[in-house]
């Protein structure tokens, strides 16, 4: 088994890169710059907007915004469709999960802590 800890952008094409019972790891920092978020908003759903701001103070708001952007990028370029095609839900326990497109099981889980996602 091979670790890679080279952070880096995330290629065009990750499913080529996934093998069965292997691990990817991403991280991103999670700065409070409103341009960033702004950057991403656009990959989020309806439903993700109206969450995003319900978040009284900017920088929470900030945090989520560019967590779900990337999260959708980095999930289409597994699947091989655009970002906002992705669907959501969220399993009892809270944790996410992909419901459409369903033809492709994946698993993944989204962390926070001292500044990254």
């Amino acid at each position: 088994m091979s670790i890679t800890t080279h952070w880096a952008s995330p290629p065009q094409d990750l499913l080529s890169n996934l093998k069965a019972g292997s691990v990817h790891v991403w991280r991103t920092p999670l700065d409070d710059s409103p341009e960033r978020a702004f950057r991403f908003r656009p990959y989020l759903s309806a439903d993700e907007r109206v969450r995003a701001n319900r978040c009284r103070t900017p920088h929470p708001q900030y945090q989520f915004i560019v967590t779900r952007g990337i999260l959708r990028i980095l999930l289409s370029r597994y699947i091989g469709v655009q970002p906002t095609e992705l669907i959501f839900s969220t399993q009892p326990n809270g944790k996410p999960m992909l419901v459409s497109p369903s033809f492709f099981p994946i698993e993944f889980n989204v962390s926070h802590a001292q500044g990254m996602a």
